[in-house]
């Protein structure tokens, strides 16, 4: 069928695009990936740009529409709300680090197909309106202070497995296994670090 050969050849190409970047990323390359021929990648995307494209604003919809259902969910608390998504994004991240990587370089960019992505994919209703703001703003958050709130969750989450080589070689990590333990006993100690930061009470 032809939406699994799409499928088919967009798995492959989120695959190379992570590995090697768009830049260096060829079709070719694309559809050895995918085991099909070069001309059918042709066939149903017109240009690597059209691809990346298509990979991305697929993958971020995917996320976003992740982290809407966990924002509106109305039988959970703020901290469970982060919780939920400290522990999924940790897992991913680990197991897909390349990905991360890939992604994150790529939405940093301010120019070209990725400023397009960028304006296509509605991250403004995200938060905005959801049961999850609404939540922070009950415990006292200003707008301000829920902004900051959220880059350092994502950062704290993020950070250490974009920067992984660098930050094991300053820790005098050696072990990969090790430090993939660290960061999975961290995920816990998130939230309290954010209501340090925020001080934030322990009202749930």
């Amino acid at each position: 069928m032809a939406s699994d050969t799409e499928k088919l050849i967009r798995d492959a190409a989120f695959k190379v695009f992570s590995q090697k970047g768009f830049a260096a990323a060829s079709m070719r390359d694309i559809a050895n990936e995918a085991g099909v021929n070069h001309a059918l990648i042709n066939y149903y995307y017109d240009s690597k740009v059209h691809l990346f494209y298509e990979v991305m604003v697929r993958n971020i919809r995917s996320h976003i529409s992740y982290l809407k259902q966990i924002f509106d969910e109305t039988d959970s608390s703020w901290k469970e709300k982060v919780q939920e998504i400290i522990d999924f994004y940790t897992d991913y991240l680990l197991c897909e680090p390349d990905n991360a990587r890939f992604i994150f370089n790529e939405m940093a960019k301010s120019s070209g197909s990725t400023s397009v992505i960028i304006r296509e994919v509605d991250f403004d209703t995200l938060l905005e309106g959801s049961v999850f703001k609404t939540q922070l703003a009950d415990i006292g958050l200003k707008p301000d202070e829920i902004i900051q709130l959220m880059i350092n969750a994502i950062s704290l989450v993020a950070g250490p497995v974009i920067t992984a080589p660098v930050t094991m070689a300053l820790c005098g990590i050696h072990n990969q296994d090790e430090y993939i333990s660290i960061l999975r006993s961290r995920k816990q100690e998130i939230i309290p670090w954010l209501e340090k930061m925020f001080s934030i009470a322990d009202c749930g």
